[in-house]
């Protein structure tokens, strides 16, 4: 887990789980007064940057009404499965 920090002060959290073949992105959270202002997908890209760069997958799992959906699906993350409540979802390799 990684805490965000913004000029010092603690703004969200990252958890990503890192295994060989797959990087799962288990938790990103901003504050909610710093949302909505680029952090978490200036956050995402360096992750996928950095997966690029290290040939590996990244997976996740988002909720279907929640709106980072959307972001997801811009960054380029796919739908690859899903159950009643969720989605799977996963970038590259």
């Amino acid at each position: 887990a990684e805490i965000i920090l913004l000029a010092g002060s603690p703004v969200g959290l990252l958890k990503v789980v890192r295994s060989p073949d797959d990087w799962h992105l288990a938790q990103i959270q901003i504050v909610p007064e710093q949302q909505g202002k680029g952090f978490g997908t200036t956050i995402l890209q360096k992750l996928l940057a950095d997966a690029v760069q290290a040939r590996v997958a990244v997976s996740l799992s988002v909720l279907k009404a929640n709106p980072a959906l959307q972001l997801y699906e811009r960054l380029g993350f796919r739908i690859v499965g899903h159950n009643d409540r969720a989605y799977d979802m996963k970038f590259g390799a």
